[in-house]
């Protein structure tokens, strides 16, 4: 159906180098894709060719479980005496303790703790699935500024001791400059001591570009490359890869884990109803499925709330039902690493050139 260069193409992002528009975040808009995003072509070709990864335990496919903290704390609306009194005075008479001790917070602090981490991490141990969590190192000047990374090493103390994973969400202009991301890096890795560290841009910014940052920079895998406004397979693979480098017309060091899923797709992007939501992530869970793949999901904190923890744990436990095998970034690297499976990836990637 689709010729292997063109297949080369669609998996090198061709088409992105130098594009015609882009959307108001800057980013490469899912108009301009030149192939069917729903359907992982590249990936079935490799099958095709014989290349084929298979995982622990004898799973179907791996799943990489993750989570962007972009906000945690929510400023408080700020009241004056006299509502303060009258409300609490109704909340005595009512006796319910639960809304006095409310008020007495919001005279107190100007900042709640609206979306508590723990709560993910709580549920996703429940279940045995380690996760990853990626953090912003932001300045305080900077936009969308929400919590100091210094203030949560407590919090990111007890997520990497329960066996989960922290990485680095850039900030809006991380994506683009180097010295920012860099920067960035920098703050995290002084919290955590981590050697190895992962990324993600917010709002899933990126450019060819952000390639050449991300190596100047160290990191050991990215998950940034998807769209915002649609689930599926950006350049067509439904495995982690090294990304090409087409200036050096090589591969770069680090991994690409290519996000497939994310919970603001579906609600904010697509708008889509819970039955729609199931149908689809249901049909591209199959599609990882049948080439032994890897299916990124990113649930941001923010979204774990009412109904949408059903949608989330509808998912999960269908992958769970399907013996799947839950691994962090990492992890799944080790793996691929441990049985040649990159650099058996990229000798048939070349074939289609």
């Amino acid at each position: 159906m689709f010729s292997d260069r063109f297949l080369w193409e669609v998996f090198s992002l061709q088409c992105e180098r130098d594009p015609m528009h882009l959307d108001i975040h800057g980013r490469f808009p899912i108009s301009e894709a030149t192939h069917p995003v729903s359907v992982p072509i590249v990936s079935i070709r490799l099958n095709e060719l014989g290349w084929k990864p298979t995982y622990p335990k004898g799973a179907p496919y791996a799943v990489v479980v993750s989570h962007d903290i972009d906000f945690i704390y929510h400023k408080d609306q700020e009241i004056g005496p006299r509502e303060l009194i009258i409300s609490t005075l109704k909340n005595v008479l009512r006796a319910d303790l639960k809304k006095i001790k409310h008020e007495y917070n919001r005279l107190n602090t100007k900042v709640v703790n609206r979306w508590p981490v723990e709560r993910l991490m709580h549920y996703f141990q429940s279940k045995d699935i380690p996760t990853t969590y990626y953090f912003m190192c932001l300045d305080p000047s900077d936009q969308d500024y929400n919590y100091d990374i210094e203030m949560l090493k407590p919090l990111i103390t007890q997520i990497l001791d329960a066996g989960n994973e922290v990485g680095l969400h850039g900030g809006h202009t991380a994506y683009k400059s180097a010295s920012d991301f860099i920067q960035q890096l920098s703050r995290l890795k002084k919290v955590t001591e981590l050697e190895k560290v992962g990324y993600r841009n917010h709002y899933l910014k990126f450019n060819l570009d952000s390639f050449e940052i991300m190596r100047e920079a160290g990191i050991s895998t990215d998950s940034t490359l998807g769209f915002a406004d649609i689930v599926g397979f950006r350049n067509g693979m439904a495995h982690p890869f090294r990304p090409y480098n087409y200036r050096q017309n090589s591969f770069y060091d680090f991994v690409e884990i290519p996000l497939i899923m994310m919970d603001q797709t579906f609600y904010k992007y697509m708008n889509l109803s819970q039955f729609d939501i199931r149908k689809l992530s249901n049909k591209i869970i199959d599609r990882v499925s049948e080439v032994s793949g890897t299916l990124s999901l990113l649930w941001h904190n923010t979204t774990f709330q009412g109904e949408k923890v059903q949608d989330l744990d509808y998912m999960i436990e269908r992958m769970r039902d399907d013996g799947a095998w839950f691994c962090t970034p990492n992890e799944l690297v080790e793996w691929y690493e441990k049985n040649d499976l990159f650099s058996t990836q990229m000798e048939y990637l070349q074939k289609l050139r």
